[in-house]
């Protein structure tokens, strides 16, 4: 769903309020688990206009977080100037996937990311 600071989402609102929901950040200082929620924001952004977005979206700021550990740095290599060990979002929904033991929706993904990479150089 698109992300309005002023207009949030109803159905989001609710979920926010079931407390079974958690938001992805790069730098959480209480980490959680993702499997003590059924729900996940993530803000498909930079990282940069993900932290604006959040501090401007004053409905997500009482969010726990999820932070990703990646083992490997990001291979998006088509945008300059990002978060050092910051993961594209499509990098993220695949650790995401992979904690889930979701693997071959996981490897599929891997697959379709290196395609599109490819055909942008």
């Amino acid at each position: 769903m698109p992300w309005r600071r002023k207009e949030p989402d109803s159905k989001l609102l609710t979920a926010i309020k079931s407390g079974r929901v958690a938001i992805l950040a790069p730098d959480a200082e209480h980490e959680h688990d993702i499997h003590d929620f059924d729900g996940l924001v993530l803000l498909d952004s930079t990282w940069q206009e993900a932290r604006k977005m959040y501090r401007q979206s004053e409905y997500l700021q009482d969010l726990p977080k999820i932070t990703l550990n990646a083992k490997q740095a990001s291979e998006f290599i088509l945008r300059a100037n990002q978060l050092e060990g910051g993961l594209s979002t499509v990098e993220c929904v695949i650790e995401l996937l992979r904690l889930q033991q979701r693997h071959t929706e996981a490897e599929q993904l891997v697959l379709e990311f290196k395609t599109f990479i490819r055909a942008c150089l």
